[in-house]
C-alpha cells in the first residue's frame, strides 16, 4: 500500500514528529499497518508533511521500529543542541534538523527527485522536544498492540 492509497483521515495514521509555529510546519507520521517485510523488519508507510505560506508538501517514507528507536536518540541529540538527520539510512526521504534560533528543518527527497525544502520554525526547543517525545511514545504503544 502506498501512502498515496491511504486516507489522509484515516484514525490508522500515528503522529512521529511534529515542529510546528503558527507559520509553518514539518511532521513525519507513518501507518499502523506495515506495508512488507524485509530480513525480518515490518516497513510501515509514512510521509513527512511540510505546510507554509510558500510551499506545502508530502514525500513518501519507509519506516520501521529500528528508525523510531534512532528518532529517539536523535532527540536526545537535539536536548544536547547537536544538529541530527533521520532516518539515517539513504533508502527513503529524510530530515535534517539544526537545533539554531529558529530551529531549522530541512527535508530532502534525496533517493528520488532530490528536491529539498528549508523550514525555520520558531519553538522553543525544550518544549518542543517534551512533545516530540510523547508522540514518540505514543507511536510505540500503537506498534506494540
Amino acid at each position: 500500500m502506498a501512502v498515496g492509497d491511504v486516507d489522509s483521515l484515516d484514525s490508522k495514521w500515528i503522529d512521529v514528529f511534529r515542529f510546528y509555529d503558527p507559520v509553518q510546519s514539518v511532521a513525519a507520521r507513518m501507518y499502523e499497518d506495515p506495508d512488507y517485510e524485509v530480513r525480518g523488519r515490518l516497513v510501515y508507510p509514512g510521509e513527512i508533511i511540510v505546510e507554509s505560506s510558500f510551499v506545502e508538501g508530502r514525500v513518501r517514507l519507509c519506516l520501521s521500529v529500528r528508525d523510531l528507536k534512532e528518532w529517539s536518540s536523535c532527540l536526545q541529540e537535539l536536548e544536547n543542541e547537536e544538529p541530527v538527520a533521520w532516518p539515517t539510512e539513504e533508502r527513503t526521504a529524510r530530515v535534517e534538523v539544526v537545533p539554531d534560533d529558529p530551529l531549522v528543518v530541512t527535508v530532502v527527497d534525496s533517493p528520488s527527485s532530490q528536491v529539498s525544502v528549508r523550514v525555520p520554525v520558531d519553538v522553543d526547543l525544550d518544549e518542543c522536544l517534551v512533545e516530540n517525545r510523547e508522540l514518540l511514545k505514543g507511536a510505540f504503544a500503537r506498534l506494540r498492540r
